[in-house]
């Protein structure tokens, strides 16, 4: 099964498992992201160590599964994530990567999976990129794997929604907030797009 779901902190997922984004690159412990920093600050430290040594050697889309250290999920699934670059226009690299963690996870026997949209920000991928990559990939997948629940969390989108969606100008007491059913009409049709 494959659905959208909202989230406000990956972390407090209780099913088998979550998606964890790490960056590239020897120095991968330099550049966590938020959400890989948000996980390490709620486990125990030695996920830490175990992400350093097993994911220091693995190449971009290339994913592992370490226990929770704590979390309410039983399983952590780490992806390698890409940077976006020129030539994937397309999404490839980062669908490949959803699908890599995806079938690592299934390998694994971890058969609910909560997805937070990854590779936006300082990868360069933008934010509805990534919900795309995250849908089709979770899609793809589902269909060939139905005992699977795959559950993409739009949480990042919907508050990227509503931090875009404010009328800024240099007078901060000009910001107008959009009503509920204005973000929600928004937000709705994002997903539906993307």
């Amino acid at each position: 099964m494959y659905s959208i779901v909202s989230s406000k902190n990956v972390t407090d997922y209780d099913g088998d498992g979550i998606l964890n984004s790490l960056g590239p690159g020897p120095n991968r412990i330099k550049i966590f992201g938020r959400l890989c920093r948000s996980i390490l600050e709620k486990t125990d430290e030695r996920l830490e160590k175990e992400i350093i040594e097993r994911g220091s050697s693995l190449p971009i889309g290339e994913s592992f599964v370490t226990e929770s250290y704590g979390l309410d999920c039983k399983y952590i699934v780490h992806v390698i994530t890409p940077f976006k670059e020129d030539d994937d226009e397309q999404l490839s690299k980062l669908v490949g990567a959803y699908l890599k963690a995806f079938q690592t996870a299934y390998d694994e026997g971890v058969r609910s999976i909560l997805v937070p949209t990854i590779g936006a920000g300082a990868n360069g991928y933008q934010t509805f990129e990534s919900l795309k990559a995250a849908k089709e990939s979770g899609y793809a997948f589902s269909k060939e794997h139905p005992n699977m629940d795959i559950f993409i969390d739009v949480y990042d989108v919907e508050h990227y929604v509503y931090e875009t969606t404010m009328d800024i100008s240099e007078d901060s007491s000009s910001h107008k907030k959009l009503s509920e059913d204005e973000l929600a009409l928004i937000r709705n049709q994002i997903i539906e797009e993307n």
